[in-house]
Formats: C-alpha cells, structure tokens, sequence
C-alpha cells in the first residue's frame, strides 16, 4: 500500500442567502451550477442518484436529518484537486459543503 498526502484542495466561499427560502445555491471552479431546495426531499433524492452534484444532494439529505439549515450560496472559486484520479475528491466536496453550512448555521 502507498500511503501519501496531497496539499491540493477545494476553495470556497460560503454565506446566507437572505430570506425565509431554504435553498442551496452551489456553483463549482469549473461555472457548473446547481439550486437545491432543502425542503423537497423528493427531488434530492433524485440528484442524489443521478448527478454530478450527488455527493453535495446526499450531504444535505443527511444533514436535515439531524439540523434544519436555512439558505446559502457557497461557491467553489478555486478547486485544484484531481476529480475521479483516486485522491478523495469527492470526499472533500462532501466536506466542504458540511462545513459551510456548520460555519454559517453553527451546527450542533
């Protein structure tokens, strides 16, 4: 086994959205978008099933199971880690998207 690390990474910014609306807005380093509504469960499921945004519909149908987060919008400005190479990139959208809406809501 070769075990090593990587100092490449995702980058982000992340706020509120303004409003009662619970949706997450989330655009990726390469201008890929998506708009999610927190509260329709169904089509979560769907995305989470069929998307490239799979891992960040699955984060939050999990999260609402234990929080209920308001809006945001969290964009990936600068990502220079390698997708579909081995490295965890999906695993580190997951974490990005967790702890944005932990920074923003304060997550317990």
């Amino acid at each position: 086994a070769l075990v090593c690390g990587t100092d490449q990474g995702l980058y982000a910014r992340a706020r509120k959205t303004s409003g009662n609306t619970r949706v997450l807005r989330y655009t990726s380093s390469d201008d890929q978008s998506i708009e999610l509504d927190l509260d329709d469960t169904t089509n979560l499921r769907q995305v989470a099933q069929s998307s490239i945004f799979a891992y960040i519909a699955g984060c939050v149908l999990e999260l609402g199971k234990h929080f209920r987060v308001g809006g945001a919008e969290i964009v990936n400005y600068k990502s220079d880690l390698p997708i579909k190479k081995g490295l965890s990139s999906s695993a580190a959208i997951c974490v990005l998207i967790v702890r944005s809406l932990n920074m923003l809501y304060d997550l317990k």
